[in-house]
């Protein structure tokens, strides 16, 4: 029984030590993926930015509109 116990408490050490290794390593992947969404977040909205209607007004109307203000 003893020795049935030990082999059960180290199968589930090893167990649990390789889980622990695959957490870090599912961390680590995640943490990537949510650096590569924050990057085309970013890019999503310089894109959005740039197709803004004020974007569209030629400059020497934005020109004569802000030179009255």
């Amino acid at each position: 029984d003893t020795q049935a116990l030990q082999k059960a408490i180290i199968e589930c050490t090893d167990t649990s030590n390789d889980l622990d290794f695959e957490v870090e390593q599912l961390t680590e992947s995640l943490m990537h993926v949510e650096q590569q969404k924050v990057t085309i977040q970013r890019r999503l909205q310089r894109a959005r930015t740039l197709l803004s209607p004020i974007r569209r007004i030629p400059s020497e109307i934005l020109a004569k509109i802000f030179s009255r203000c």
